[in-house]
């Protein structure tokens, strides 16, 4: 004669204690996940140093750093320039309000370095700047992905 299981039933204490288990179970993952987003290998500070090696008129008016991929800001300047080929990575992107980049244009009023986030990062700079208005008419609307 095989025996037979029965499984116990629940009642609402034991009901209440599954429910508040599988939120804390819920709000653990929730928590994990949160701390497994995205940080900077380069830390904003040292983006923006890597950027002011450059440029010719310190000390400049303005001076702001935003952490991205290459496909925001691609999509956020319109220039397909930025837009990434095979790998989708992440930069620093520094804007700079002054006379910090060359143009072909005459005297840049603004300008940006973009930054690879990997270590040696002050090695592999771009470059690009603007001649009219003291601001990238763009970076102010491009996101910024890095935890303050």
């Amino acid at each position: 004669m095989a025996a037979q299981w029965k499984l116990p039933s629940l009642n609402s204490k034991h009901g209440l204690r599954l429910a508040a288990g599988a939120v804390i179970l819920i709000a653990a993952v929730i928590l994990l996940v949160g701390q497994a987003a995205i940080h900077p290998k380069v830390t904003r500070e040292q983006a923006i140093q890597a950027a002011m090696k450059w440029g010719d008129r310190p000390p400049y008016p303005r001076v702001e750093a935003k952490y991205m991929r290459t496909s925001d800001l691609a999509a956020g300047t319109g220039d397909v320039t930025f837009r990434p080929g095979s790998s989708d990575y992440f930069v620093w992107v520094v804007a700079v309000s002054g006379r910090y980049a060359l143009s072909p244009l005459g005297r840049t009023t603004w300008g940006i370095a973009i930054i690879k986030d990997e270590w040696g990062a002050a090695q592999t700079t771009v470059f690009e700047g603007g001649v009219t208005g003291n601001w990238p008419p763009f970076f102010d609307d491009l996101p910024d992905r890095a935890k303050s």
